[in-house]
C-alpha cells in the first residue's frame, strides 16, 4: 500500500479512525449535505491531471459520505433481490440463535444434535440458497453503480476555494 501511496500521491491515513470509535463518532465525520451537494462547484475537469487531483482530494475529504452512499445503494439492491435479503436475514438470525445456545447438545424432536452440526446445517442450506438467489449479479451491479456514482461525484466536484488571507 505504501508503494501505491507514494506513486499516486494518495495518502489514506485512516489509522486513527479505528474500529474502536463508536458509530456516533463516525456519523459526525460526515460532511454536511450543503457542502457535499454544492452545485456551484460542479464543473468539468480541464485535464486528466485535474481529474486525478479532484478525485483523490474528494475521496479523502468525503470518505464517509461515499461509504454512506455505497451502503444506501447496497440496501437498495438487497431490496431488489428479495431472496438474497431473506438469505442474509436467515444466516444472521441462525448464527445469532445458535450462538445463544448454552448447551453443547440440543434435543430437536426425536434427535439429539450437537451445536457444530447446527452450524453445518445452516452452512449447507445457505450454500444451496446462494445458488438460487444469484448474489454475484447483485454484488456486481452494486459495485458498478456505487463506483460510477462515487467516480462521477469525485471527478466533477471541484476542490473548495481556499480563503484568501
Amino acid at each position: 500500500m505504501n508503494q501505491f501511496s507514494s506513486f499516486s500521491g494518495f495518502n489514506s491515513d485512516y489509522s486513527s479512525l479505528g474500529s474502536t470509535q463508536s458509530l456516533r463518532a463516525k456519523w459526525e465525520l460526515l460532511r454536511p449535505s450543503r457542502e457535499f451537494l454544492d452545485l456551484k462547484r460542479i464543473n468539468r475537469p480541464t485535464s486528466l491531471l485535474d481529474l486525478q487531483s479532484r478525485l483523490f482530494f474528494n475521496l479523502r475529504y468525503f470518505y464517509y459520505n461515499y461509504v454512506l452512499i455505497a451502503l444506501v445503494i447496497g440496501v437498495y439492491f438487497l431490496m431488489q433481490n428479495l431472496l438474497l435479503l431473506l438469505l442474509v436475514i436467515f444466516i444472521l438470525s441462525a448464527v445469532f440463535g445458535i450462538s445463544r445456545i448454552q448447551q453443547d447438545e440440543v434435543d430437536l424432536i426425536a434427535f439429539r444434535v450437537n451445536v457444530s452440526h447446527l452450524y453445518g446445517f445452516v452452512a449447507i442450506v445457505s450454500i444451496i440458497l446462494v445458488f438460487i438467489s444469484s448474489p454475484v449479479g447483485t454484488v456486481l451491479s452494486w459495485a458498478t453503480v456505487s463506483g460510477i456514482t462515487i467516480f462521477l461525484h469525485g471527478s466533477f466536484l471541484d476542490k473548495p476555494i481556499q480563503s484568501e488571507v
